[in-house]
Parts: structure tokens; C-alpha cells; sequence
């Protein structure tokens, strides 16, 4: 795909598939730890999963791209839970990485060391976000 991507809000996995089937190319989450929606209901690991099987097998006529957002300050009492999130993300196995969300470099880094052999600039922005495709 180039051009335009139509990007949907999904605050849960029912709202995620009805974007697709709507004709998104693409939706944004958050999960249920470390976004900044925590009011959201967001998605589980299983459902993330879940959605990703969807987004890549073609369900919707064509493949489609799940971005998840981690996007809140960690401080050091949750680094270890940032970090074995990231972790977890980086095992769903994304197949394209386009860039990396985190509000806090160390998740981020952390996520670079597994998608990527180069480490992660030092002029990262403080927001990014990771693509499955």
C-alpha cells in the first residue's frame, strides 16, 4: 500500500475487527498495561494476538496493520513490568518495524534490541509506536 493509510481507533477487539471490515487499513490499541487509555477497555495479549492472526491472514480481503500504542511514563517501581511487556510485544513477532512507542526510552530500547541489531538513537522522540504488519 502506498499513499493514504485510513488508520481506526480500537479501544477493545470487537471495535478493531469492525474497522476492518469497514475498510481501515489499519488500527491503533493500547493494552491493558502502559497506555494512555487506561479508561479504555484495550486488549488483552490473547486478543492482540488474536487481531494480529487476523490482520496477517488476509480475513478482510488483504492484509492489514495493527499498531500498539505504549505510551505512558514508566517509573522505576514499573520498569521491570515496561520491560517484560516490551518483551512480550517483541515476541508476537512483527514483521515490519516502522517505529517504536514508549514515553519512557527504556521499554523503547528494549524493544529496538529485539526488532533491531542497531541500537536505538539517542534523539528518539519521547512517543513513538510499533507496527505489525
Amino acid at each position: 500500500m502506498s499513499g493514504v493509510e485510513l488508520l481506526a481507533p480500537a479501544g477493545d477487539f470487537e471495535t478493531a475487527l469492525a474497522a476492518f471490515a469497514a475498510g481501515a487499513d489499519a488500527v491503533y490499541c493500547g493494552l491493558s498495561e502502559f497506555s494512555a487509555r487506561a479508561f479504555a477497555k484495550n486488549l488483552s495479549f490473547a486478543e492482540l494476538a488474536d487481531l494480529l492472526a487476523c490482520a496477517r491472514d488476509g480475513t478482510f480481503g488483504r492484509r492489514r496493520r495493527v499498531y500498539v500504542a505504549f505510551n505512558t511514563v514508566v517509573d522505576e517501581l514499573r520498569m521491570g513490568a515496561a520491560l517484560e511487556t516490551a518483551a512480550r510485544l517483541a515476541e508476537l513477532g512483527p514483521t515490519r518495524r516502522s517505529c517504536r512507542t514508549s514515553a519512557s526510552p527504556a521499554p523503547a530500547a528494549a524493544t529496538s534490541r529485539s526488532w533491531s541489531s542497531t541500537p536505538p538513537p539517542s534523539s528518539w522522540p519521547t512517543t513513538s509506536r510499533a507496527c505489525w504488519r
